[in-house]
């Protein structure tokens, strides 16, 4: 018998290691090969099979931040190289915006944490092995997205998406750096021969966060001749594409801050007691039940005595029945406060809003 117990105590631990071990090891390496074969599909021109193949193995690189941001730097590669600097702009700007996850958010539930759990483990022990640290680089996809551009020599749609990068946040360094260097480049090739009509010069409005674009250089010094061209910061009109791809981006955010303000937090006093109360109250059932069988078995005295138990424990439960739906009400109250900070939070609401503006203009096309 105790063999036959070492024995399952031996293959619920190998059982456990797969799981926490090889499991994201496995996984890890898998969507390191996939990423390979989608840069060799990326460069061979088969855009739309790598996007495709990015698209499904980024779940299984969600909880290991350099992996991931690997493969959205990836996907937006491929989407400047198609022409869709739009979409591109929409993964660089779900980078910006978004964070490494954490541990809370991999317990959603038993099955969660068991698919997502021991990647995020894996991730931190190979960041505490090798000395690196696999943070989430919010820069990363705008440095990407321009970079691409760069080498494709579209210098014009540089200053467009560096504007619009701004326009989200006025403190992206390396958008200004990339506007500068355009303009720098224009001038060099200026004066070096009529190679192409030279870009505008461009700045950003200091309050009003628009781009400036100087119509009248000549007379562009800091006294008031200044002629300048304000361009209202509105994007061109996106397609159903890109529509899509900004919707999925805001759900995932959305779920994000919700489980950041739900599984997060610790149980409240009211839960604790609630739970407390009811744990009493099945045992007092539990108790009433095995009298009731015993008495139903039992004749004479034994089934007098056992008569007074019963009725004994009846009052004992009709009071902790009472306990429990006070604490049940308390709960319900303390749950619903919990709900309405939920439901009032200005992040979520301001992405609820955004959604629903997106499934309009979806209907709309």
């Amino acid at each position: 018998m105790r063999s036959w117990i070492k024995m399952l105590i031996v293959a619920a631990l190998g059982c456990m290691l797969i799981v926490v071990v090889v499991t994201p090891m496995v996984r890890r390496s898998v969507v390191a090969i996939q990423m390979d074969r989608a840069t060799q599909e990326i460069e061979s021109g088969d855009f739309a099979r790598a996007e495709a193949r990015l698209t499904r193995y980024e779940e299984w690189a969600m909880y290991q931040p350099a992996i991931h941001q690997q493969l959205l730097c990836k996907q937006i590669r491929s989407k400047v190289r198609r022409g869709k600097t739009e979409l591109a702009l929409v993964y660089a700007e779900s980078i910006r915006t978004g964070q490494a996850p954490s541990f809370s958010e991999t317990q959603e539930s038993g099955g969660a944490f068991i698919r997502n759990g021991p990647d995020w483990i894996l991730g931190k022990v190979i960041s505490h092995v090798t000395g690196t640290t696999e943070t989430w680089d919010q820069t990363i996809g705008c440095k990407v997205l321009l970079d691409e551009l760069w080498k494709m020599e579209k210098y014009d749609e540089i200053l467009k998406t560096a504007g619009k990068m701004l326009e989200q946040d006025p403190e992206n360094t390396f958008a200004k750096t990339m506007i500068a260097k355009v303009q720098s480049h224009e001038r060099v090739s200026t004066d070096s021969g009529p190679a192409r009509s030279p870009a505008k010069p461009v700045n950003i409005h200091p309050e009003t966060g628009h781009v400036v674009v100087v119509t009248n250089p000549s007379e562009a010094t800091p006294s008031t001749n200044t002629s300048v061209e304000m361009i209202p910061a509105t994007p061109d009109k996106p397609t159903a594409e890109e529509l899509r791809a900004r919707e999925a981006v805001l759900r995932t955010r959305l779920k994000l801050r919700r489980k950041t303000l739900t599984d997060a937090r610790p149980p409240t006093e009211a839960e604790r007691t609630r739970d407390a109360v009811q744990r009493h109250y099945d045992q007092l059932r539990d108790q009433a039940m095995k009298l009731e069988a015993e008495m139903s078995n039992s004749t004479g005295q034994k089934r007098s005595s056992l008569l007074d138990q019963m009725r004994s424990m009846k009052g004992d439960m009709s009071r902790c029945q009472s306990d429990l739906q006070r604490a049940e009400a308390a709960a319900k109250a303390t749950e619903d406060k919990r709900k309405a900070a939920i439901t009032n939070d200005p992040e979520m609401k301001a992405t609820e809003k955004e959604l629903a503006d997106i499934k309009a203009e979806l209907q709309n096309l």
